[in-house]
């Protein structure tokens, strides 16, 4: 079986990593397009592919499937992948907001196609195993944390390209949040002293387990955990690859785990998807992808209005747009 014929669109780090994936898994990207015609030629010679100079040059009947790997406010690869039916992996988040989302959302529920999102802690092998392992264990509560410094790059802070911090970041979280916990209901956020970098955020999810999230980018170091508290022993994940430290069915110290390349693996399972048709191998779908944002646009809600916001009140108002 022939492999899909793939294209990359944005050639920043996430688009070199991409790349890089792909070239281990034997796939090879026939089109590379990014406004920076530097960047598209150092991924282009990844795999010897073309670099064009606008998305109007590749040849999209060619094309099986594409990774859209552009700053938030661009998704014009998107709709043109979409409308030819493609398929399709977007990096995360999916948009400045879920209201930009809504006509991308509308666009994707149709088709027989795969839409992946970028959420790639979803696929960690810890993330996985506290997942499965707390299906019928009771959560009492959690802390959450992501303490990190800016990220340097020209358009992450221009809220009008990126969302701003919370929308292209602290998203992360928010999604690990609803993948090992279910729904949010209700979220209050607050903004701390030292600036609009740190924000601290109590969630009530729809089980009524409750836990808090601080976020900030004014740091110099990263700090990135989640805690889940249960009737025993705490489950502790800790870390950028969120190592699983503790644990109540540990019954002697963890050894050092072995790091693994997440995003290979979620590249991957992309790939298996579009290959075998299977949208199960994908676990972050367009429209799972699509709650995320939601949750997030609640809570710059609850940060602009001063007062908590319901997540099923906002979805009711984004339904009646």
């Amino acid at each position: 079986m022939l492999k899909p014929a793939i294209a990359i669109v944005g050639c920043g780090r996430m688009g070199l990593i991409r790349a890089q994936a792909l070239k281990c898994v034997s796939h090879r990207v026939r089109y590379v397009f990014d406004v920076d015609s530097n960047r598209a030629s150092q991924v282009a010679g990844i795999h010897n592919s073309r670099a064009v100079a606008s998305l109007a040059e590749m040849n999209w009947s060619e094309l099986d499937a594409v990774f859209v790997c552009t700053p938030p406010n661009d998704r014009a690869a998107v709709e043109i992948a979409i409308g030819l039916d493609k398929h399709v992996f977007i990096e995360k988040p999916i948009h400045l907001s879920a209201r930009h989302s809504l006509s991308l959302l509308g666009m994707t529920l149709p088709r027989n196609r795969i839409f992946a999102v970028g959420y790639m802690n979803r696929y960690r092998s810890s993330i996985e195993d506290v997942r499965n392992r707390i299906e019928s264990m009771p959560i009492l509560g959690f802390q959450a944390h992501w303490i990190c410094k800016p990220y340097m790059v020209p358009w992450w802070a221009d809220p009008s390209k990126s969302g701003g911090p919370l929308n292209e970041q602290a998203t992360h979280m928010v999604d690990l949040i609803r993948y090992l916990l279910g729904e949010v209901y209700q979220v209050t956020a607050i903004q701390g002293m030292s600036g609009p970098g740190t924000v601290s955020i109590m969630l009530r999810m729809q089980s009524g387990c409750i836990g808090t999230f601080v976020y900030s980018c004014s740091a110099t170091e990263k700090d990135i955990g989640l805690r889940l508290f249960t009737q025993h022993t705490p489950i502790v994940l800790s870390g950028w690859d969120f190592y699983l430290s503790d644990a109540p069915w540990q019954t002697s110290p963890i050894q050092g785990q072995s790091s693994e390349d997440v995003f290979l693996s979620e590249t991957k399972s992309f790939l298996d998807a579009v290959e075998s048709g299977d949208a199960q191998a994908v676990r972050s779908p367009f429209a799972d992808a699509f709650k995320t944002q939601v949750v997030v646009d609640c809570i710059r809600n609850s940060l602009r209005l001063g007062t908590h916001v319901t997540v099923e009140a906002y979805r009711e108002e984004l339904d009646a747009l």
